[in-house]
């Protein structure tokens, strides 16, 4: 099984096959070398395979918003001055940024149910 590619994710998230191919490249190197497999039942695992495919689309799913998303849910919004305010929020040992998507939600809740526990597992 070992490294997946950008099919497998667009597989899982055919909105993402617009993700540019530098990002793609970028993502794929970095899920494919990060996560500690060992915790996710090794290398050829369909754990690891789908931790990574889900990562993965959560990056790019990041990516093509075009920004790394809110601090956390709208609390508030005014038209005159076009202001916003996100609630802040920032568990201990957790990145809220993963809550922001459903493949980053998908990721987390396979990372809690491995022995992997986060920070370990990016």
């Amino acid at each position: 099984m070992a490294a997946i590619t950008w099919a497998h994710v667009t597989a899982f998230a055919p909105e993402l096959s617009t993700v540019p191919t530098a990002a793609q490249t970028d993502i794929l190197e970095y899920v494919n070398t990060t996560l500690a497999v060992d915790h996710l039942g090794g290398e050829d695992s369909i754990n690891t395979k789908l931790a990574r495919i889900y990562l993965a689309a959560h990056h790019g799913t990041v990516t093509n918003s075009g920004s790394n998303g809110p601090a956390g849910p709208l609390l508030s919004q005014s038209t005159a001055d076009l202001s916003r305010t996100y609630a802040a929020f920032s568990p201990a040992g957790s990145d809220p940024l993963l809550d922001t998507t459903p493949y980053g939600k998908m990721f987390r809740s396979m990372v809690r149910r491995s022995t992997a526990r986060l920070p370990l597992v990016p």
